[in-house]
Order: C-alpha cells, then sequence, then structure tokens
C-alpha cells in the first residue's frame, strides 16, 4: 500500500501497523458513550419543554410535583431502565428546575439548610407588583 485512501479499510490498517485491532473497540466505546450523551439531552430537553409548559403562577413546586405526569406523558424517557426510570426521570425533573432558576423563569425559596426541601415558583412580574404609597 503506497497511500491511503477512502477505500483503504480498517483491516487494511491494522495489517500495515497503523492501528492497533484493540482501536476499534475504543472508537465503539466512543460512539456508544457521544450515543447516550445525546440522549441523555435530548431527554433532558423533553423534560424541560415538560416543565414549562405545566408551570402555574402562584404554586410552588417541588421536584415530585411533575415526577408522575412526565413518567406517564413521557413514559419512554428512561423505559429501558426498569426500576432505575423513577430515579432518572427525578433527576432529569431537579436539573430541569436548577436550570430554569439559572436562566431567571424561576426563583427558589427555601426555609430550611436542606436542599430537598426547595421549592421552585414562577419569577413574578416587577412591573405588575403594585406601588404603595405611606400615610401622610
Amino acid at each position: 500500500m503506497e497511500k491511503i485512501t477512502l477505500k483503504t479499510t480498517l483491516k487494511d490498517l491494522i495489517e500495515i501497523g497503523l492501528i492497533e485491532k484493540s482501536m476499534i473497540d475504543v472508537w465503539n466505546s466512543r460512539i456508544e458513550r457521544k450515543s447516550r450523551s445525546d440522549r441523555r439531552q435530548q431527554h433532558f430537553t423533553e423534560v424541560n419543554d415538560f416543565i414549562k409548559e405545566n408551570l402555574q403562577e402562584g404554586v410552588a413546586y417541588k421536584t415530585g410535583n411533575f415526577l408522575e405526569d412526565v413518567l406517564k406523558e413521557k413514559s419512554h424517557i428512561g423505559s429501558h431502565m426498569g426500576e432505575g426510570q423513577r430515579k432518572y426521570i427525578h433527576t432529569l425533573i431537579t436539573l430541569s428546575l436548577k436550570s430554569l432558576v439559572d436562566d431567571g423563569t424561576l426563583i427558589v425559596f427555601n426555609n430550611t439548610n436542606n436542599h430537598a426541601h426547595n421549592r421552585y415558583g414562577l419569577k413574578p412580574d416587577l412591573d405588575k407588583v403594585p406601588t404603595f404609597e405611606t400615610n401622610k
């Protein structure tokens, strides 16, 4: 072989010693990790969109408020996980709520030091808050 072309096969590259046969497993592992990462991102986007569509003003949410609805409406997410599906979706909901806080859509309030007691609510529109005059 004088030159590598588009017609050169992996077998040819292994035979001339440019790559090791074990590199095929490494590359397949990378493809699988990328696929899992893409799937996780797609699931996060679906859960995030679902939460945005179902938020109501004046309601304090916690992660459990969305769990049953997401399991019912988005049953394909994590369906291959069996018992781990609930935990996976709970994690996605938590990440979604935190990202909505980060982008300013939601605020978080908590009367304890335990983050498990966090509640999330829509950020109030301060332009709609009435101004109060002081008594003179």
